[in-house]
């Protein structure tokens, strides 16, 4: 799947009703222009993987600028961003 944009880190819209897993939520832009919310939560459950550690901080970065986006084989709904 072919990207278009740069790394961008974006904060919730101020207007939003409060919630508190977005309070807690990194926004970023991925290489087709969307939304995506990495929560306290999900920040955990990558640290749970000891290999992903070293990465935490290059997530924006995979998302901007992957080598490629693949579909999930076990989630249709799910895209898989490689370095």
């Amino acid at each position: 799947m072919p990207c278009r944009t740069a790394a961008r880190r974006l904060a919730p819209p101020p207007a939003a009703p409060y919630n508190p897993w977005m309070a807690r939520a990194e926004v970023f832009v991925d290489c087709f222009g969307r939304r995506v919310r990495l929560t306290a939560e999900r920040r955990r459950h990558i640290l749970e993987h000891p290999e992903m550690v070293e990465w935490m901080n290059s997530i924006g970065d995979a998302l901007a600028r992957p080598g490629r986006v693949v579909r999930s084989g076990s989630n249709r709904q799910a895209e898989l961003f490689y370095v």
